[in-house]
């Protein structure tokens, strides 16, 4: 049990800064498709501006699943079988649904906006695109280290690395990885929101 408390507590604090920055960046496209995606919005100039940013931001919410970098490198650490059960997993597996999460809601609170306004038929092939989109921006922010306020700030840096992954058979394996990867879990979890919602549904009448 001490020795529980104690590898919590440096998992915490070694991991801490990095899990609550990440988590606070997967959260923004969220809250941000829960403002922009509601029935009836105006699309003000506004409202455009907003959209922009939740592009931007998205692929913070699926860059998580590459974060199991550290959670190998703990495993390694970890001074038994135990605190990787009990501690390290737990600890991932929180930080990894809340993040993907995230960006499971935000896509689905933009599909029910799309259908809204007419667009039903496309939600599936936006969805794709979109899974396509955030595995290059997984690819940016994991290896050249790039923001998603880059874009903005740096738009040249970005161009150029951009340009370098795709003509470079390495950055596209790892994208077209990421992006099977990113499309699976997102079908999954969309499975189960979907199953979920159907049975409170059916439990309400």
């Amino acid at each position: 049990m001490v020795a529980a408390l104690h590898l919590s507590r440096s998992l915490l604090w070694g991991n801490g800064g990095w899990m609550v920055w990440n988590l606070m960046l997967a959260l923004v496209p969220a809250v941000l498709s829960v403002v922009l995606f509601r029935r009836g919005t105006r699309r003000t100039a506004l409202w455009w501006t907003g959209v922009a940013a939740f592009v931007l931001f998205l692929p913070n919410a699926p860059y998580v699943l590459t974060d199991v970098i550290h959670f190998v490198a703990d495993v390694r650490r970890a001074p038994s079988t135990a605190s990787i059960v009990f501690v390290i997993v737990p600890v991932y597996a929180v930080f990894a649904m809340v993040a993907f999460g995230a960006y499971v809601v935000s896509l689905v609170n933009m599909g029910r906006y799309l259908r809204s306004i007419g667009w039903g038929r496309w939600v599936e092939a936006i969805e794709v695109a979109t899974h396509a989109a955030c595995a290059v921006g997984i690819w940016l922010g994991r290896f050249p280290h790039v923001n998603s306020w880059d874009l903005v700030g740096r738009p040249a840096l970005i161009a150029a690395e951009l340009g370098h992954a795709f003509t470079h058979r390495v950055p596209l394996v790892v994208m077209a990885m990421t992006f099977v990867i990113v499309a699976a879990f997102y079908a999954v979890a969309k499975a189960l929101v979907t199953a979920l919602t159907r049975t409170d549904a059916t439990s309400a009448r």
